[in-house]
């Protein structure tokens, strides 16, 4: 498996701690994204850059700049055993809004129906049919998902988001914390002591 993260400049600093954290488990690879006119824009770059520097032969994953692993992300790693997936992700459920149901915070994409919802989301990214609403790039993604219907091996638990205001405390079965830089939160301080 591949890891990769697309970064700008702002956040090579929190790429190179990303890659720092996972480096005893699996290699983060940093490319550069190039800066649209707003954050979203930005973001709705990367599922086509990342068709551009793999292959639909490798089992590839897409992950944030601002996410750390605070021990062996054993969900993901031993997931990577398993065949019963085409793509894994942290799936918080029907109940959660369209926009935050689908998280593209860490996405790996494995074989051919696993590649085939990457370049439909691509697609999707490329399109922005949608340009009102916020955290597009999740809702292509679901939208994508339910449109191909690939077979889904759900993250959830193992990626902690703390709430905006935070004491560095992270659930039992935690193994990465995405504290995402575009927001201001208290606590990341607590980030840097478990590298």
């Amino acid at each position: 498996m591949r890891l990769l993260t697309f970064t700008t400049p702002d956040y090579r600093p929190l790429a190179e701690r990303c890659r720092l954290s996972f480096s005893q488990w699996a290699p983060v690879e940093s490319h550069d994204l190039p800066r649209r006119a707003t954050w979203i824009q930005t973001c709705l770059q990367r599922p086509e850059l990342l068709i551009a520097k793999t292959s639909p032969a490798e089992t590839v994953g897409l992950l944030d700049a601002d996410i750390i692993a605070i021990r062996r992300p054993a969900m993901l790693l031993d997931g990577l055993l398993s065949d019963d997936w085409d793509v894994m992700l942290d799936d918080r459920g029907a109940q959660a809004r369209e926009r935050d149901r689908m998280s593209a915070q860490l996405v790996v994409f494995r074989g051919v129906a696993g590649h085939e919802l990457l370049w439909k989301w691509a697609a999707l990214c490329q399109k922005d049919e949608s340009p009102n609403l916020a955290i597009r790039e999740q809702v292509y993604l679901l939208r994508a998902i339910q449109e191909r219907a690939p077979r889904v091996r759900n993250l959830h638990g193992s990626i902690f988001v703390p709430p905006r205001s935070w004491d560095g405390e992270v659930p039992d079965g935690t193994e990465m914390v995405h504290v995402p830089a575009s927001r201001d939160i208290e606590g990341t301080e607590y980030l840097n002591d478990r590298l």
